[in-house]
């Protein structure tokens, strides 16, 4: 947490306790965070072109826990689900309004 502190700034990541820590999405801009806002939102268009391919496709850190390795697989599978979802809501909207040919 020191070195993400010090490359992104001190209010970068938020802490409860000793246990806790996440990050300061008011101080950090983080595409995946905005991808879901933009979901929940409607903004389906908006979503879309923040997806970009799974989430930190080839980051693998050794010597880690395996329920982080499980966390990432599940992310990764959640948010693709999201975008899937999406890609079928937009088609759907056009399908209604008569703008697929």
């Amino acid at each position: 947490l020191h070195f993400i502190r010090q490359a992104l700034g001190a209010d970068a990541i938020a802490s409860r306790g000793d246990a806790e820590v996440g990050v300061a999405f008011d101080t950090v801009w983080c595409d995946a965070h905005e991808f879901e806002r933009a979901a929940d939102a409607g903004r389906l268009e908006e979503a879309l072109a923040l997806y970009r391919g799974h989430l930190l496709e080839g980051f693998h850190v050794g010597g880690v826990s395996a329920e982080l390795g499980q966390w990432l697989d599940d992310e990764r599978a959640r948010l693709r689900a999201r975008a899937v979802q999406a890609t079928a809501q937009l088609a759907e909207r056009a399908e209604r309004e008569g703008q697929l040919g």
